[in-house]
């Protein structure tokens, strides 16, 4: 059966590679915020992007 979501892979310290259904980006990325504060006992802030948007920002050229 396909995974539909939860955590794909963890890149390097800071990179979580998610799948999601149903749910937008922020709140996926508050409810991990609130997992990480409770296990590290500390805030911990991320911003979450979809792929299409990373794609974008790493293949476009930037116009300065």
């Amino acid at each position: 059966m396909k995974k539909t979501s939860g955590i794909e892979r963890i890149h390097g310290t800071d990179n979580i590679v998610f799948r999601k259904r149903n749910m937008h980006y922020a709140t996926v990325g508050q409810r991990l915020e609130e997992v990480l504060k409770e296990h590290f006992d500390r805030e911990v802030h991320m911003t979450c992007r979809s792929m299409r948007t990373v794609e974008g920002l790493t293949k476009k050229e930037w116009v300065s």
